[in-house]
């Protein structure tokens, strides 16, 4: 499952930003029973910079940023299918789960909207416990997360 997230603009960033976020579970269970390094809920996501709609009305692709620990790697021009960026969930074995672009084809997955989620869902993520894992497009940590992946 993918949610989006959009945002107004900012001065400081491209008109219309898209937050793209996987629910990835992490490791399986019995891998985290294997180290101490690896760890049981994960949240990586990408954040897609599309020109404004209201100008455009079939926004470009400006540029995209995939998740990996916290931080984003950037490009201005990823590899496109149609009208989606391709992305991948790369992972060697328990030491590195994280995004990246990519120019294989893969599967399309459909796409939640937060502002379109019951109420519920969203309190379960803006609230529950991940451990060390946060979710990136929750209400205190959507804006912090924006900029960090800014083109």
């Amino acid at each position: 499952m993918w949610t989006c997230r959009f945002m107004a603009p900012l001065a400081d960033l491209v008109p219309t930003y898209g937050f793209l976020a996987p629910l990835t579970d992490g490791a399986p269970r019995r891998y985290t029973q294997l180290s101490i390094i690896a760890h049981r809920h994960d949240f990586e996501n990408i954040v897609v910079f599309v020109d404004d709609p209201a100008v455009n009305p079939i926004p470009a692709i400006l540029g995209g940023a995939a998740s990996g620990h916290g931080e984003y790697k950037t490009t201005a021009t990823p590899d496109v299918e149609g009208d989606s960026v391709k992305v991948e969930y790369f992972t060697t074995f328990l030491t590195n789960h994280e995004l990246q672009f990519t120019a294989t084809s893969g599967k399309t997955y459909p796409i939640s909207d937060w502002d379109a989620m019951p109420q519920g869902a969203r309190d379960a993520l803006e609230t529950t416990d991940f451990g060390s894992a946060n979710v990136p497009f929750k209400d205190g940590n959507f804006d912090s997360n924006l900029a960090k992946a800014a083109l």
